[in-house]
């Protein structure tokens, strides 16, 4: 029985027997589908890019020069060859890998038996340790616990990168992680660079984490010094400043009910929502400056009327006299003419449009339109349907989709908007006496063409001098041309899907980039986590792609790609950087402490741990420094050269006042001699 299908005007039909898994696909059925970057082949559709020797490609095959069709044993396997798809050959129909396997008698095998754990490898890349496959840069570490320092049981060999992890006890962290000698776990933190301690829980972790300069170990619990104390290794508040449970600082906060709240805050015990809805109590911390609580109900001051809290149906006429919205609705819809508003037995209302007879509200001169009030001077009514005195009613039937509907009355401003067979729009999107429906372009003022389907509209909008039509389909002259009804590539430059023009961009695999551009399989994010594989285009000028990662050129250290948190000492060995500001520093500048970067200047590595230096002494003093106190550190330098400075100052003043002193008692009387001189005169 023949099947009718609807497809749009640039889409083909095809007859489909087989998915994309070549599974038969029951019940076959004929399907629309878009040649311009589409293809039917032995009753499949697929993109232009999974076609090889006139074959769709099925899931997971892959096409070796344009021509030879091979089998990938798994998805991971499949994104892996894709990768490199430049050394992929086939054997026997089945995908190897030419820099690790070799094809013989139609067997992949592994060259020189380098073989790990039933994986091959190249030994120019990759090392075996005890069966783990780990690339060349890397050490291997024997893991026995996870991040919460608990075993399951079941130890393993990972890969890790001495660059920026350790290796220590069995557990495998990175080198920020590191104290005195040890992986930190979850919910730990490092006072002083050797002192563990463990958080009371995580959120207590997450709030101290930041203070750790205020923080102590007591007995190995966490606490901090601001508010508690350590008494015979036990956590207790200062002063017995406990509020349920919770110390605090009594000069920042206060304990209302049990309840914390910080000192210019109040309490209020809140039943009722902002609709006047009861619900379970709450204690809730207020600023009575901007909030105020009335009968068991928090509202802002805005929303105060009378001694009382509006509810969002509420309005408060001079400021004394509540009312009700009428229909349940909100006082955000009323809220720009709320200030007009008069009340009519409790009842709120427009005196613009309304008037109150006998406790009951009324239109004014009977100037209603479908049961709505109106005034004659702003607005009219016309077939039952109001609208403004500037703006004449339009009969629609159609979205702005092209969809039909039920017609619908609705109201337009003829001077900005038309209104052409049953559909309203804005005038400049008139063309041809049409209104251009949504996905429309005008071409040549004259003609409308319908963007295709997965293109950007606002693209062919940016650039739509240069769009024709094509059988009723915009297409862009720059990279296509319309022959027999049928949008084409110019010259075939076809990269998935996607026309370009030769002149501005070319096709790597599949992968559109500018003329200028490279492509990059990246794997690591500049985090170096691993993700999905992905296709990037880069440009060779600023940018570099080492190890399947993508990295600016001035981020790159001996042939690697720096991670977001590390720098290049002697610009050949990755360090950890700090807080300091190394990119005011040369790069000879920076040393290496432990894969910890540090300026020599200032700082010191003293048995694989940076030490700060602090001219406190004129022999000078070393304290334990580690990248989070760097900042603290420097402050520190700072305070004493400053308060040296006021030192200085104040010696200097005090030696002058003592010097202007002595002067003034030569020239003035004493009080003492007054008499004695009175006498001789006499």
């Amino acid at each position: 029985m023949f099947e009718w299908s609807l497809c749009g005007l640039d889409q083909d039909l095809c007859y489909v027997k087989y998915n994309e898994r070549s599974q038969s696909h029951y019940p076959s059925s004929y399907q629309c589908y878009n040649p311009t970057y589409q293809a039917c082949l032995n009753n499949a559709v697929c993109q232009h890019s999974q076609v090889c020797e006139k074959q769709c490609l099925q899931e997971n095959q892959l096409c070796i020069n344009n021509k030879t069709i091979c089998h990938v044993s798994d998805s991971y396997g499949y994104y892996y060859y894709l990768s490199t798809l430049a050394a992929i050959e086939s054997c026997n129909g089945t995908c190897y890998n030419t820099g690790v396997h070799e094809c013989v008698n139609d067997t992949i095998q592994c060259p020189h038996n380098n073989n790990c754990s039933g994986t091959c490898y190249n030994s120019s890349t990759h090392k075996c340790f005890n069966g783990t496959l780990c690339s060349l840069d890397v050490d291997i570490c024997h893991v026995k616990y996870n991040q919460l320092g608990r075993s399951n049981g079941l130890s393993s060999y990972q890969c890790y990168n001495p660059t920026y992890q350790v290796c220590l006890n069995d557990a495998l962290c990175y080198q920020s992680q590191v104290c005195d000698q040890q992986c930190l776990r979850e919910n730990q933190l490092c006072i002083n660079n050797k002192t563990i301690c463990n958080s009371r829980n995580r959120q207590w972790y997450y709030d101290h984490g930041p203070k750790l300069n205020a923080t102590e170990s007591c007995n190995g619990i966490c606490y901090d010094l601001s508010v508690e104390q350590c008494t015979d290794s036990t956590i207790q508040c200062i002063d017995n400043n406990n509020c349920s449970g919770i110390c605090y600082d009594p000069s920042t906060h206060k304990c209302l009910n049990g309840i914390l709240c910080s000192v210019d805050e109040d309490l209020c015990i809140v039943q009722y929502d902002s609709w006047g809805r009861h619900y379970d109590s709450q204690s809730v911390c207020y600023k009575s400056q901007y909030k105020a609580c009335f009968n068991n109900t928090m509202c802002y001051k805005s929303r105060v009327c009378d001694q009382r809290c509006l509810r969002d149906n509420q309005l408060c006429i001079n400021n004394k006299t509540i009312c009700q919205l009428r229909n349940g609705g909100s006082y955000y819809n009323h809220e720009p003419r709320f200030n007009t508003y008069e009340s009519c037995n409790d009842t709120c209302y427009d005196p613009d449009v309304h008037e109150c007879i006998d406790d009951i509200i009324q239109c004014i001169n009977n100037s209603h339109c479908s049961s709505t009030c109106y005034n004659s001077s702003t607005h009219k009514c016309l077939n039952e349907t109001l609208c403004g005195l500037d703006e004449d009613l339009c009969s629609v039937n159609y979205y702005e989709w092209d969809i039909s509907y039920y017609s619908k009355p609705q109201c337009y401003n003829p001077r900005n908007q038309a209104c052409l067979n049953h559909t309203v729009c804005d005038r400049s999107l008139v063309c041809d006496q049409q209104c251009q429906r949504q996905g429309q372009l005008c071409t040549d003022n004259k003609t409308i063409c319908n963007v295709p389907s997965g293109v950007s509209f606002y693209a062919y909008q940016s650039t739509s001098p240069a769009i024709k039509s094509c059988n009723g389909m915009c297409y862009t002259v720059a990279d296509k041309e319309c022959i027999d009804g049928t949008i084409q590539c110019i010259n075939n430059n076809n990269c998935s899907g996607t026309c370009y023009n030769s002149s501005i961009h070319k096709c790597f695999n599949g992968t559109l980039c500018g003329v200028n551009e490279d492509l990059c399989i990246v794997r690591y994010s500049s985090w170096g986590t691993q993700y999905y594989t992905q296709s990037l285009c880069y440009n060779p000028k600023d940018q570099v792609c080492l190890n399947n990662t993508l990295c600016h050129q001035s981020r790159v250290c001996k042939q690697h790609c720096l991670l977001e948190y590390q720098l290049c000492a002697n610009n050949n060995t990755a360090c950890n950087g700090t807080l300091l500001n190394y990119t005011r520093y040369g790069e000879n500048l920076i040393h290496v402490c432990g894969g910890i970067c540090y300026d020599p200047s200032i700082q010191r590595c003293i048995d694989g741990n940076v030490r700060t230096f602090l001219p406190e002494t004129t022999t000078g003093k070393f304290v334990p420094s580690d990248y989070h106190s760097s900042w603290w550190d420097i402050f520190k330098v700072n305070c004493y050269i400053l308060i040296t400075i006021f030192v200085i100052f104040f010696i200097i003043r005090q030696l002058c006042g003592w010097s202007s002193t002595k002067t003034e008692k030569s020239i003035y009387l004493d009080a003492d001699r007054i008499p004695l001189m009175k006498n001789d005169e006499i």
